[in-house]
């Protein structure tokens, strides 16, 4: 069964050792967002390159139909406020 592995793993996978990782991997909508706003967060022509061919690697190595691909668990609170301070606090903040 495929292992789901993190941005950093992705980013880093040039230097990672092969046998290091899991035979089979998959990636979660969360990580592409990521790595797609790494993209957008580039300061400079080079940096953009990088983050770039990183996004198009990921992409294009992970994007599978999802009737075919095991799919990471249900994580529709990801991110979300966890207690009710939390939220009050998000109320509260100007838009």
């Amino acid at each position: 069964m495929p292992k789901g592995v993190d941005t950093n793993i992705l980013i880093l996978r040039a230097g990672i050792d092969p046998n290091e990782l899991p035979d089979e991997m998959m990636i979660s909508a969360i990580t592409t967002a990521e790595l797609s706003a790494g993209v957008l967060a580039a300061t400079s022509a080079q940096e953009l390159a990088q983050r770039m061919k990183i996004l198009q690697t990921a992409e294009a190595e992970f994007n599978r139909s999802p009737s075919t691909t095991p799919q990471l668990p249900n994580t529709a609170n990801c991110g979300r406020p966890s207690s009710p301070r939390a939220v009050n606090h998000a109320r509260e903040q100007p838009t």
